[in-house]
């Protein structure tokens, strides 16, 4: 008689127990989907982020509930494309060559010089009249070298000069100047020759022939000798300038005794100090 009772009972019981069990298990389901969505959706449809592992700028976008009330994510960004890295090696740019874009004595100790005169016993004395410059005395047909790798900048193969007139710019004989690479003119004159294949323009390096020690110029009846000169580069009708600007006695010393000095310092030093060389100061 009590059966139904019992069944109902125990029924009663158990689904009451099974509402205490699962009702916080579904209320913290639909909290933790309603974060979610709160969450996404908060930074709206328009707000960029950056990842930090690139330099990307991403864009997110929103997050919108199916229609079943299942929350989707979007599907992930694509990553940014690869950015390739320039090559050092091949974006290198040329240097350039100019004294008044390196170092003076950094040009110095690049460059070699060798004394004028070669195979041959030569002297000269420390000062020359007038004007910077040394007359190296050695016998006839001594070989005169380029003293350092350079450019030939004038050649005259013609003695033009005469004891009347004496003009300045004949006053050389046959000569052979070279703008060396560290931007100073190197100028020999009063040569009994100058070799063939010496022309302007040509590059030719330190200790090359250049011609043979004479007395041509003004240096006829004087004694054959080398007259040597340094300067700076000028227009080609600037005959002052380039007989010599500065003394190169000391150079010549190191030179001979095989030490490299540079004059780049000490022409740039002249050439300061003398200011407008358009015109001739002494022994014109």
């Amino acid at each position: 008689m009590n059966e139904p009772w019992t069944r109902a009972k125990t029924f009663t019981v158990s689904a009451l127990v099974t509402v205490l069990v699962l009702a916080p298990v579904a209320v913290l389901m639909v909290a933790r989907g309603g974060w979610l969505a709160t969450t996404a959706t908060d930074r709206g449809p328009d707000k960029a982020i950056r990842d930090p592992s690139t330099s990307a700028t991403l864009t997110r976008a929103p997050v919108r509930p199916s229609p079943a009330g299942e929350l989707r994510l979007p599907a992930p960004a694509p990553a940014p494309a690869a950015t390739a890295r320039p090559d050092k090696r091949a974006s290198s740019a040329p240097k350039r060559n100019k004294v008044a874009n390196r170092d003076a004595q950094s040009v110095g100790r690049a460059a070699r010089h060798v004394f004028p005169v070669a195979d041959c016993s030569a002297s000269y004395a420390q000062a020359h009249h007038d004007y910077p410059a040394a007359d190296v005395f050695a016998a006839r047909g001594c070989l005169f070298v380029a003293p350092v790798t350079g450019r030939v900048d004038e050649v005259n193969r013609a003695d033009r000069w005469q004891p009347d007139t004496n003009r300045g710019p004949d006053r050389g004989g046959l000569m052979v100047s070279i703008v060396g690479r560290d931007d100073v003119r190197y100028y020999g004159a009063h040569l009994e020759t100058v070799f063939p294949g010496i022309r302007v323009g040509r590059i030719v390096k330190a200790g090359t022939p250049l011609g043979r020690v004479g007395d041509t110029g003004s240096a006829r009846g004087v004694g054959t000798h080398l007259h040597f000169g340094l300067s700076w580069p000028t227009p080609t009708d600037a005959w002052w300038i380039r007989r010599g600007a500065v003394p190169p006695a000391v150079f010549l010393d190191a030179w001979r005794a095989g030490r490299d000095v540079s004059p780049v310092a000490a022409t740039a030093k002249a050439m300061r100090a003398y200011g407008d060389d358009s015109r001739c100061r002494a022994y014109c």
